[in-house]
């Protein structure tokens, strides 16, 4: 191609660049208030938490395993706004919109004006910001808390202050009080605090003193809740799976580029290519040096950039921390817990397409990113993450006073909120009210007595004139408990089984069987 025309499409691509970035922020507010699923567990679990006063919602988060800011949030969110499925999303949507204004401001603190717009659109439509802008739980005020810190950072390394190292305090302490991974996160930064002073002691530098205080702050803050997270530490956890393997300190960014509500990320060329951009974005924003405009090969640092190596030290070390701890403990990892490192690792893949250099190659790289990243939020749209609304109607046939049987109580919450209220519910393995699960020594409960014990036990208060229904699933770390209640249930109240709504393994991401018990 001639020269002229090259000049010619670099001068368009200064004008397109601006108007895809534009597009991307439009249609990333768009998909973030737009999702046609139910609420699944978790999400129903929290609302229903949160309509309750302050002090019962400690009392109900020691037997969940969080922290409380952000039950406290939405408990006022609720208040003012309403509680439908809309409502309670939409405060997430809020948060999450909010994010984009600061992650500019973030972005453009530790790099440079078009890194800044570059991650304002690469925030708006990643799928994981996106998705957990749709869903009633703290990750987006996570990533939220964990923008603003990284802003206040850069600040401070720039001209230490008192006014921002109790800042990084402040906002250290509320994300703390929003998820225990910002354990790892806020420790990381007094640690960087200290490999800064260990390098500067001579020095003496101001900066990395009071960067060891913000944290060391922030934690003691947290002080007052620290004996009910130890207790959540013993006795809650997370029973419905076993901890992670060391294997994905190296599998944890493929988070990011998926939508969340699918149990598992099935192989795809849309998957795999939107995967494999992100990530040689990021180390390319890592790694990479700018372009020159003649140049046509990507050119690496071994030792990266001064800024771009501290938010990798940052991310890294991080999620090093944290999945080495979880696999210690046995706790569970799950991709939405990387929402500490979410913001820091969007702005790294930021700077990656800025290295591109030109307009036309950075215009044509995030459009790739942009058209692969928004193609899976738009098919996130009409992913359905709980069966229980479909569950629901259909139990709206059954007689007033019926008996239903929630096995295990983790689907409960979400049946519960859409299913009719003259029935009676009772959840396994506790046989309690399943519209909050209780966590507390939960295997104990479970392990408490058999499935066919339990069933004899049940059928022994049962008349023969009550109708008995159960909805159940398999897994959720009980195997096949809930399949052999029901089959022992059925025996010992002779009746046999009829199924009503049967499960929706491939379509919904908390699925769940509805059999009515027939004479």
């Amino acid at each position: 191609m001639a020269r002229s025309n090259w000049k010619q499409l670099d001068r368009l691509a200064t004008i397109g660049l601006p108007v895809l970035i534009a597009l991307d922020v439009v249609a990333g507010i768009f998909f973030r208030f737009r999702t046609t699923s139910k609420l699944w567990l978790d999400e129903a679990q929290g609302v229903n938490i949160a309509q309750h006063s302050f002090s019962q919602i400690v009392g109900y988060l020691k037997n969940d395993g969080a922290p409380p800011l952000y039950y406290f949030l939405l408990h006022g969110w609720m208040k003012v706004v309403g509680t439908s499925d809309f409502d309670v999303r939409g405060f997430s949507g809020l948060v999450s919109v909010l994010t984009l204004v600061v992650v500019f401001f973030a972005a453009r603190a530790w790099f440079e004006k078009t890194t800044a717009w570059l991650a304002l659109a690469v925030v708006a439509v990643l799928p994981y910001t996106v998705y957990f802008a749709t869903e009633t739980r703290m990750y987006s005020l996570v990533m939220l808390e964990s923008c603003i810190l990284l802003l206040v950072l850069r600040h401070h390394l720039n001209q230490p202050r008192w006014s921002t190292t109790v800042t990084l305090a402040v906002v250290g302490a509320t994300m703390l009080y929003t998820h225990y991974w910002a354990i790892y996160f806020v420790g990381v930064f007094g640690l960087f605090g200290l490999i800064r002073w260990f390098v500067h002691r001579r020095e003496a530098g101001r900066r990395d003193w009071m960067l060891v205080l913000a944290p060391a702050l922030a934690f003691v803050a947290f002080l007052p809740w620290v004996p009910i997270f130890n207790s959540q530490r013993l006795h809650t956890g997370t029973p419905w799976a076993p901890g992670p393997g060391i294997y994905q300190i190296f599998t944890w960014f493929n988070g990011f580029t998926v939508n969340q509500s699918v149990h598992m990320v099935v192989a795809s060329l849309h998957n795999e290519v939107t995967m494999l951009v992100f990530v040689g974005l990021v180390l390319y924003g890592v790694f990479g040096l700018a372009m020159k405009r003649s140049e046509r090969t990507l050119l690496l640092d071994y030792t990266g950039a001064s800024d771009a190596r501290t938010l990798t030290f940052i991310v890294m070390v991080t999620m090093a921390f944290g999945l080495v701890a979880s696999h210690v403990s046995g706790s569970a990892y799950v991709p939405r817990y990387a929402a500490v490192v979410a913001i820091p690792i969007s702005m790294l893949a930021a700077r990656g397409i800025r290295n591109f250099e030109t307009p036309l190659r950075i215009i044509v790289v995030l459009g790739l990113l942009s058209g692969a990243a928004l193609w899976t939020d738009k098919w996130g749209v009409n992913v359905q993450r709980s069966q229980g609304g479909v569950i629901g109607e259909a139990l709206k046939a059954a007689p007033a006073g019926s008996l239903v049987y929630v096995c295990p109580d983790q689907l409960g919450p979400s049946l519960l909120r859409y299913a009719p209220k003259d029935l009676t519910y009772i959840g396994y393995p506790r046989f309690e009210d399943p519209s909050i699960v209780n966590w507390y020594d939960y295997l104990d409960a479970y392990n408490a007595q058999t499935p066919v014990q339990n069933a004899a036990r049940e059928a022994n208060s049962i008349t023969a004139s009550t109708p008995v229904y159960v909805v159940w699933a398999p897994n959720y770390g009980l195997k096949r408990t809930c399949f052999d209640f029901t089959e022992a249930l059925a025996r010992s109240t002779q009746r046999h089984l009829v199924t009503l709504v049967p499960l929706g393994l491939s379509g919904y991401y908390q699925s769940m069987e509805l059999q009515q018990l027939v004479r």
